[in-house]
């Protein structure tokens, strides 16, 4: 059953001159597949993973989540999915610096109505945080900031996770072991769609899409 499903999804922006930054994408991911998203800078990668996310919405085409078209969603619903069926991970991490990592975590539950300090702990355990939960993001290190950022990902328990390079701002070493964490993560049911330029993550994912110019070239 596929948990995301694009059909002939295009991106375009016109800023003077028409830009065309997706150009019939056609994309399959199954619930439980950890698929990696690979290609060079430039070519949409991040794009297709905000229009998966919706975060944005596409000029043309379906956007299928969980079997619903979001393509054509109102921001408030698109909020609601993306608050209910997604976990976001980011390569500059995207917490909230006047918070701890508690309520970083805290945040998305709290947004949702439904506030678990208890359940928000359980997660800083789950990512081997739970000694530095009353700390602010400025006193810890990036591997540290990564971990809060996946642990905030999964608060409101969602079916998939999007990761866009993960390890990115990180060492090999730490990038390694947030890796670990992510494939975990994964081997629990949770779908996980990784860009990355890393060769290594794109090796140990079960689907691999290629990217080039806009467009899928392998992988769909």
């Amino acid at each position: 059953m596929n948990i995301i499903e694009l059909k002939n999804v295009e991106k375009s922006y016109s800023n003077g001159v028409s830009l065309r930054i997706l150009d019939n994408i056609n994309l399959e991911i199954k619930k439980g597949d950890f698929a990696a998203i690979v290609g060079p800078s430039g070519s949409g990668k991040s794009t297709l993973m905000h229009i998966m996310g919706a975060l944005d919405r596409p000029t043309k085409g379906e956007v299928y989540i969980d079997n619903k078209n979001i393509a054509k969603m109102g921001d408030r619903e698109l909020a609601e999915i993306r608050n209910k069926k997604i976990g976001f991970v980011f390569q500059s991490f995207n917490l909230m610096n006047k918070l701890t990592a508690l309520e970083n975590v805290s945040f998305p539950m709290e947004l949702s109505g439904i506030p678990d300090e208890k359940k928000a702990k359980m997660l800083l355990e789950k990512v081997q945080l739970d000694h530095r939960m009353n700390h602010l993001p400025s006193k810890m290190s990036g591997g540290e900031k990564q971990r809060v950022a996946i642990a905030r990902a999964l608060a409101n328990s969602p079916p998939i996770i999007l990761a866009d390079e993960p390890t990115g701002n990180l060492d090999s070493k730490t990038g390694h072991a947030i890796m670990d964490l992510l494939k975990d993560i994964h081997q629990n049911g949770t779908t996980l769609v990784v860009i990355t330029h890393d060769k290594a993550i794109a090796e140990i994912a079960k689907k691999k899409i290629v990217m080039k110019d806009g467009k899928i070239v392998s992988g769909r």
